[in-house]
């Protein structure tokens, strides 16, 4: 059957995950299918869970993610805004990424990223498998 999730009646969540409270980690989320990792009673937009998890997020300039962990592969489709990746160890190594850019980050590689755009940027997520999460000690 045919799931549809039309981006305007998506509902945006500001404060599902746990890193939104640090101080640069301001962004709203937005969840399609699956589920929020640091909350798994959030709703999504289509209630069927296909294996994996997709979210869009709207990250206004300056802020991102706190450096975490997945148990799984993360895709990361930047729609639009100027990034900058990090990722390795400690996601100490660096890529700026533009609108367009896609990456795809293996199980239990440290990543994060961060908006370093002037205007509010967006990123389609897609985490495959279990919703679970790992922060790094600094986050």
């Amino acid at each position: 059957m045919l799931s549809i999730a039309k981006y305007s009646e998506l509902q945006e969540l500001d404060s599902v995950i746990l890193d939104t409270f640090l101080p640069t980690g301001k962004r709203s989320t937005s969840l399609v299918y699956g589920r929020i990792v640091s909350n798994p009673f959030t709703k999504s937009k289509i209630p069927t869970f296909p294996g994996y998890n997709q979210t869009v997020q709207e990250v206004p300039p300056g802020n991102g993610n706190g450096a975490h962990i997945h148990k799984n592969t993360e895709i990361f489709l930047f729609l639009d805004g100027l990034w900058e990746i990090g990722y390795g160890f400690d996601a100490t190594e660096k890529e700026v990424l533009e609108g367009g850019d896609l990456i795809v980050v293996p199980a239990y590689e440290c990543r994060t990223y961060t908006n370093i755009g002037s205007t509010p940027g967006h990123i389609l997520t897609i985490l495959t498998g279990e919703s679970w999460v790992q922060f790094d000690q600094k986050v």
